[in-house]
């Protein structure tokens, strides 16, 4: 390559000699062609992760690959540069293989899929195959055989297989945040989600299995974007539609094998057919006496055709022989035509569409007009709920649609006998799911046909569906408030869970109170208990937009609530880093607080206000301001809130140079939260108590505070914090001259940045591991750790830490110059 080429010249080269258009290279590298026009004209020079895949789309040689990349960041570092260069495969290779935790655990065996199965794993363990789309009518079984699928092969992937469920979805815009969250991937203030995600993708050896894509079609184009940025990762996909994107595979699921019932088949014959082997299967699951005999064999065979051999439509007629023979469900089902069972209160009717979507819609509706009045009614309710529901939520919501009454807080009293039959009359007759998790409160929910058929016949009521609409948003605000205080106590844990298990059912109530005038307040009642959910959980980003949303929408809410939710959407400005907009809510929230008299409100804004002011190292007024509020709580006796405020006020004098006083405030904070079982407050506190440790030289004290912190953190699933506290342990390994121990742990907390996509935060960290190992006055590790922090700030496109950094090695080289010449 002539050695006067630029950086733009050779991709411009490249792209013409492989034939491409730059409409095609920009599909490839996830670019917009105004940005290719602009690399190639040398006008913008492309983030690390899009000049890695710039050199492999244009088949750049091994040989090239060092200069390509350098010519784009003539600042890389040359162990980025070996990291870039590096063939893909062996980095894969390189990754511990483990087990897989994403995929749901079938109950049940298969039956009747092995062909199938075959095929499709021969597709997704292709080369060439990266995406394949599983299609069919509802109700086929294209979830239960990608889920087959994905078990089968877990082992081929060493980045693991993914379950992700989108049937909850209608908008195509949550797509990105759904696979996110699934993936552990949480918001940056640095990066968009979708970048971070990414990102994560880009090295991977994964499989993704995108389960009821049909109601989110617009979101192909990011699959079609994770398909370019990503070449390790592959997709299963269960949709009732193909998603027309480059490289689609397609697989149509066919109905079960059959036997014709009118060739006389014998028993044996009728039981080899895996429609009726699935008959046979949940009917026994029913009524444990079911057997297949000579007298009935024929009959069952004809219940599996008149079905069509659809799987959930043989589960739906099987789960009648707790109450029917054999010969009277064929009787049932033969009599149950459409112009005898018309839906005339849906919007469509089954005649308009395909033969085989109208055998499944008329096996629901039979199915759904054998319930009595008070099981349909149940069963329609339920379709107000997204992601399942427990049973105290299902009995709240649908116990008493009729009168409407307000629902303040969730019922403490033990659920109705008579409600929880009619939910277990629904299960038994295979309308409802009971998923039992162990340690968790069982959850019902629905497959998706049965949703979607529920929801349309939920939502041709008018009147109901708003009902319901509107105890489900009261619900989970009730939810939210008595949860609110015990984020601070013993039961932390427990209550974080339990709102993460309805993150979906939150999402729904605050997208319906949104779009609500009427109800507008009480998504800010909701939003102002839950705050701190969505900031301990990682979610800050969603948090703050919903929070600034509600706000803007209800200007003349009640003060209290609205005090209520500026301080939170404060707090969580202020992790994200915008301090200005933080600033000005909390003071908002101060003057609202104050105006009411409301005394724990006005103290817990300034500890937050204290937090603003240290960020921007206006310590004095950081002081003025917990100190104020300290006050306040200690009047109030309200122990959380003075642990944390002393906690804050260590940071404080710390900063102001008195580290005595500052101990003396971490452990009198320790104590408070211990007292009150707050496993994150001490978490905090022994963080704080360890780098005081560390500090004295006192390193065994230090590791194991840290390591007691690091255990919290990871318990209360905060991967943040306990990135932080790893490196605060990496530096005292450092100390002790374990460097080796020193490197493992950096790249342990390194690996829980990425995986929040905070790694900006990981980028600083690292950086001050160069700084505590020249300060111990060891130039060979501080050179590595500065090259290391150089690389992760080149790879989130931050030149300031850059700067930073190359400042650092030139007085690294300079120190060790000097050093030689003396």
């Amino acid at each position: 390559m002539d050695d006067s080429i630029t950086f733009g010249q050779w991709v411009k080269q490249r792209r013409k000699i492989l034939s491409l258009t730059q409409v095609e290279l920009g599909r490839l590298i996830a670019c917009s062609v105004i940005m290719v026009k602009k690399i190639e004209a040398d006008e913008r020079r492309p983030s690390v992760r899009v000049t890695k895949l710039l050199a492999g789309y244009l088949k750049i040689g091994p040989h090239e690959r060092s200069r390509f990349i350098r010519l784009a960041h003539p600042n890389i570092s040359p162990e980025q540069i070996e990291e870039i260069v590096s063939p893909y495969s062996s980095a894969v290779n390189q990754q511990p293989r483990r087990r897989v935790t994403g995929l749901r655990i079938p109950l049940t065996p298969l039956i009747g899929r092995s062909q199938e199965i075959a095929t499709i794993c021969s597709l997704l363990t292709s080369p060439n195959v990266r995406l394949v789309t599983l299609t069919g009518a509802g109700g086929i079984g294209k979830t239960r055989l990608s889920i087959q699928v994905a078990n089968d092969l877990k082992e081929q992937f060493a980045h693991g297989c993914w379950f992700i469920p989108l049937a909850a979805l209608t908008d195509s815009e949550l797509v990105i945040p759904t696979l996110a969250r699934t993936l552990g991937i949480k918001e940056s203030r640095d990066w968009a989600l979708d970048e971070s995600l990414l990102t994560y993708l880009t090295d991977k050896d994964m499989l993704l299995v995108l389960d009821n894509f049909e109601q989110v079609i617009p979101a192909a184009a990011q699959v079609a974007e994770i398909l370019a940025c990503a070449p390790g990762v592959k997709i299963l996909i269960t949709s009732r539609t193909i998603l027309h994107i480059l490289g689609e595979y397609e697989f149509i699921v066919p109905p079960l094998k059959l036997v014709d019932p009118s060739q006389s088949p014998s028993s044996q014959e009728v039981l080899d057919s895996p429609a009726v082997k699935l008959f046979v299967q949940r009917a026994q699951a029913i009524n444990i006496d079911f057997a297949l005999t000579p007298e009935n064999a024929a009959t069952v065979a004809k219940i599996c055709s008149r079905v069509d051999g659809l799987p959930l439509a043989i589960e739906l007629a099987a789960s009648r022989i707790k109450f029917l023979s054999p010969s009277m469900l064929l009787s049932r089902l033969e009599s149950a035509t459409p112009d005898e069972n018309p839906l005339n209160d849906l919007a469509s009717s089954p005649r308009n569409l395909p033969a085989r979507q109208q055998t499944m819609r008329h096996t629901i509706d039979w199915s759904y007009n054998l319930l009595n009045e008070n099981e349909q009614d149940l069963f329609r309710y339920l379709a107000v709920f997204v992601g399942g529901c427990t049973l105290e939520a299902a009995a709240a919501i649908c116990g008493d649609i009729v009168k409407s009454a307000p629902l303040l807080s969730p019922p403490s009293a033990a659920v109705p006998l008579m409600f929880a039959n009619r939910m277990t009359s629904l299960v038994d007759q295979s309308m409802l799911l009971l998923v039992k998790t162990p340690g968790e409160e069982p959850r019902f929910g629905m497959l998706e046909a049965l949703h979607e058929y529920a929801r349309e016949r939920l939502t041709a009521r008018p009147k109901e569906w708003t009902a319901l609409k509107r105890q489900h948003a009261r619900y989970f605000m009730a939810l939210a408030e008595t949860a609110e205080p015990k984020f601070a106590g013993s039961e932390q844990e427990i209550w974080l869970d339990r709102l993460e298990v309805e993150h979906d059912n939150l999402l729904a109530a605050l997208a319906w109170c949104i779009n609500s005038p009427q109800e507008a307040e009480w998504g800010l009642k909701l939003m102002g208990a839950s705050w701190q959910f969505w900031l301990i959980r990682g979610y800050v980003n969603e948090g703050r937009i919903w929070l600034q949303r509600f706000l803007e929408t209800v200007p003349s809410a009640a003060a209290l609530d609205r005090a209520r939710a500026l301080n939170g959407a404060g707090f969580l400005n202020w992790m994200w880093g915008d301090f200005p907009q933080a600033k000005t809510l909390l003071n908002e929230s101060l003057l609202l607080f104050k105006e009411l008299g409301d005394q724990h409100g006005t103290a817990w804004v300034l500890n937050h206000l204290a937090h603003v002011a240290l960020a921007e190292n206006e310590r004095d007024q950081a002081h003025g301001f917990v100190v104020e509020s300290l006050e306040l709580f200690r009047k109030l006796g309200a122990d959380s809130n003075i642990a944390w405020d002393l906690l804050n006020l260590g940071d404080i004098v710390e900063a102001q140079g008195d580290d005595a006083r500052a101990g003396e405030h971490f452990a009198e904070s320790q104590a408070l939260f211990q007292k009150i079982g707050d496993r994150r407050g001490m978490a905090w506190a022994h963080d704080r108590l360890g780098q005081q440790a560390h500090a004295q030289h006192n390193y065994e004290e230090a590791i194991r505070f840290y390591r007691e912190s690091i255990s919290l953190f990871r318990k209360v699933g905060d991967k943040r914090s306990t990135a932080w506290v790893l490196n605060h342990l990496a530096k005292v390994a450092l100390a002790m001259d374990n460097f080796e121990e020193a490197q493992r742990i950096v790249e342990e907390s390194l690996t829980l940045f990425r995986e929040i996509t905070w790694l900006l935060e990981g980028a600083w960290a690292t950086f001050d591991m160069g700084d505590a190992a020249l300060a111990l006055g060891s130039a060979e590790r501080a050179t590595f750790f500065f090259n290391k922090s150089l690389q992760l700030f080149h790879e989130v496109d931050n030149q300031r830490g850059a700067a930073e950094a190359l400042a650092r090695l030139e007085r690294v080289r300079h120190v060790h110059n000097a050093k030689g010449d003396g």
